[in-house]
């Protein structure tokens, strides 16, 4: 087994991955930093092991001790931070936005943040970079892992360190191949949750069951360890969004990692001795406030100033993240792990209960208060309430086979033929209430068939999502043809899977079979030859197909903008120009143009007539409020302003 001691190189890895994790949040290179996190899981897999074998070796250890010093070592730090980022939340977000940071706090609080994130974010989408408490998801994922791998051990101290090695291997045989496929199937699931992350953890505990490198190997060692900072480097430089993670791809930092802990056990590398250098050894000493910090202080900051980072508040926040980080460690992680060993396990949990018991008071009261809107003139909230994209019309697997999709319309003509569908992604959910006010208006039966991130286009994918979105566009069009709908509504957010994000990010570009795509002209191509089979499949077997185009996307968020303008006393700002607009759905509109010419019954409408005022500038808000939910999806009160005028002639003609 390996010895089990300080090692400086070990603290020096921790700096790699704390660095490779601040420079890809910070957008300083490394697209691939997120790895920084899988190299965490590994360093505490195999120290949380070897530590648990030695004192077990000692007839020494204890749950309640282990339990203990883990509490001290990740609690307090971690406390301060979400109590600081709730005062500043206080000051800095809007109240539907301060009301989410709350309910975040609730589940870091029970240790369940990975589960909260899994089910509301996809981690490399835009809107989560203001998510001032996503980062603390790896927190949780080890957490939990802290939790159960104990008692696992324990019940594997009867046994052998070969059986029980070779327990741990099955285990992580089972969670990588599930991590494998979740990767493809599930992929918020993979990215999240403790079962497809467990074997990264794992990895680092069979290090510690492994045997020592022979004395002779001297060779191979210096070898591995470079093969290992050489295979983490290469994946946080060669990896992006666009990377299927974690899945295989995971392999490559999590064993690099294992390469450079191994190689350096009984004797110290070149590499080892280059980790060991003092001013890396200290970034590792306080990589953990270091983490904890500097998310928070990104958050606040893309948020307050509504613009992408510039180079100076990229320095900014790295100085802020290691000033606070510093701080944190100095005054708050080392005094509670060094010098409070006195307290006893029963009052260390106690302590660590109540804490948690009033944040979650804390966060119960500010979610019940819808965010603290009293913070707003009722004037000002009035424009922002109720403004959110409406999670009812969410559709799932499920209500597709059952035939259950959410209605649109009146409930007394729900046994009807169903006169319409709306297909799409979220957009299809921003505009779900207009849709249902119109099939009311019209004594209309409609169904609504909506999904996240997932364009309506068979044979088509982005972020990773192949399989899902696949199967899911597949079980529409079955969905259409069994209950034989008349007329299908497409919405979507077409140009990001055409031209990627506003920012220069690529990662959402349509892919198919026959391509991957990684630059635009390749999503171009996908899109066209995607655009035409789903018409033709769907001309074939409905009356009418309807391609919604887009209504302008924003570069900031207009919700802030209006706020800020109205507290202000200045003059409600406009959105981007008609120029603009037209510039960046140049290429989406021609091939929807070229494609809908093949075909009698399938119709472009397009909304962007009654977005723009007699100066050309997009309208972003009225004076019954705001008219979008942030930069791209309308509120259902801008569906009302931006979308009825195009789309109640489409629904009239279903009578």
């Amino acid at each position: 087994m390996l010895p089990f001691k300080y090692r400086s190189d070990i603290d020096g890895l921790r700096a790699v991955a704390v660095l490779l994790v601040l420079l890809f949040h910070t957008e300083c290179g490394f697209s691939g930093g997120y790895i920084g996190v899988d190299v965490f899981f590994v360093i505490s897999g195999f120290l949380i092991t070897s530590l648990i074998i030695k004192n077990q070796q000692k007839e020494q250890f204890s749950l309640a001790m282990f339990w203990g010093r883990r509490i001290k070592r990740i609690v307090p730090a971690a406390f301060v931070v979400v109590v600081v980022t709730l005062l500043a939340g206080a000051w800095i977000l809007l109240p539907e936005d301060y009301e989410q940071l709350a309910e975040s706090t609730t589940y870091q609080q029970l240790m369940l943040a990975n589960n909260f994130f899994y089910r509301n974010l996809n981690y490399f989408d835009g809107p989560s970079e203001t998510k001032a408490l996503l980062h603390t998801w790896s927190l949780a994922v080890e957490e939990q892992f802290y939790l159960v791998f104990p008692l696992l051990l324990i019940l594997l101290r009867r046994y052998s360190n070969r059986i029980a090695a070779s327990i741990l291997v099955t285990l992580a045989i089972i969670s990588f191949g599930y991590s494998h496929w979740a990767t493809s199937n599930a992929p918020a699931a993979a990215f999240f949750l403790l079962p497809s992350r467990m074997w990264e953890l794992l990895v680092g505990a069979l290090l510690a069951y492994a045997p020592q490198p022979k004395s002779k190997s001297k060779l191979w060692q210096e070898f591995a360890s470079f093969v290992g900072i050489a295979g983490i480097l290469a994946a946080g430089l060669l990896f992006d969004a666009t990377t299927p993670f974690p899945g295989a791809a995971a392999l490559i930092p999590c064993l690099a990692t294992a390469l450079i802990i191994y190689s350096s056990a009984n004797t110290q590398t070149k590499i080892g001795k280059l980790l060991s250098y003092k001013g890396i050894v200290f970034i590792g000493l306080i990589s953990y406030s270091l983490y904890l910090w500097h998310w928070p202080i990104l958050a606040f900051l893309r948020y307050s100033t509504n613009q992408p980072l510039t180079t100076a508040s990229q320095c900014t926040a790295i100085g802020l993240s290691f000033l606070c980080g510093w701080l944190s460690w100095k005054y708050i992680e080392t005094p509670f792990r060094q010098g409070f060993q006195h307290i006893k396990m029963w009052r260390t949990l106690t302590i660590t209960v109540a804490c948690a018991t009033v944040l979650i008071i804390t966060s119960v009261w500010i979610d019940y208060s819808k965010g603290f809107t009293w913070r707003l003139p009722a004037e000002v909230y009035q424009l922002i309430q109720d403004n959110d994209v409406p999670k009812r019309f969410r559709s799932t697997t499920d209500q597709v086979k059952t035939g259950d999709l959410p209605l649109l319309g009146s409930t007394d003509n729900s046994q009807q033929p169903i006169d319409f569908l709306v297909w799409g992604d979220s957009h299809a959910m921003a505009i779900g209430t207009l849709m249902e006010d119109l099939a009311t208006e019209n004594q209309l039966h409609g169904r609504i068939a909506a999904r996240s991130s997932v364009t309506p286009l068979v044979n088509t994918w982005r972020n990773g999502k192949r399989d899902i979105s696949s199967l899911w566009n597949d079980e529409i069009l079955n969905y259409i043809q069994q209950h034989e709908v008349q007329n299908v509504i497409l919405v979507s957010r077409w140009a990001v899977g055409v031209e990627g994000r506003l920012d220069g990010d690529l990662s959402p570009l349509l892919s198919d079979k026959q391509t991957t795509s990684k630059s635009t002209s390749d999503a171009r191509q996908v899109f066209k030859r995607q655009l035409y089979e789903t018409l033709q499949r769907l001309s074939s077997s409905v009356q009418r197909v309807f391609l919604i185009e887009q209504v302008p996307c924003q570069t900031l968020n207009p919700e802030y903008e209006v706020v800020r303008a109205v507290l202000n006393n200045e003059d409600i700002p406009m959105g981007v120009t008609l120029e603009t607009h037209q510039r960046r759905q140049h290429h989406t509109h021609t091939i929807m143009l070229q494609v809908t010419a093949k075909f009698k019954n399938v119709f472009l409408v397009d909304p962007a007539a009654h977005c723009f005022n007699e100066h050309n500038q997009s309208i972003i808000a009225v004076s019954r409020g705001v008219l979008y939910a942030d930069e791209n999806h309308v509120s259902p009160l801008g569906a009302e302003v931006l979308f009825r005028p195009a789309l109640k002639p489409v629904i009239a003609n279903f009578k």
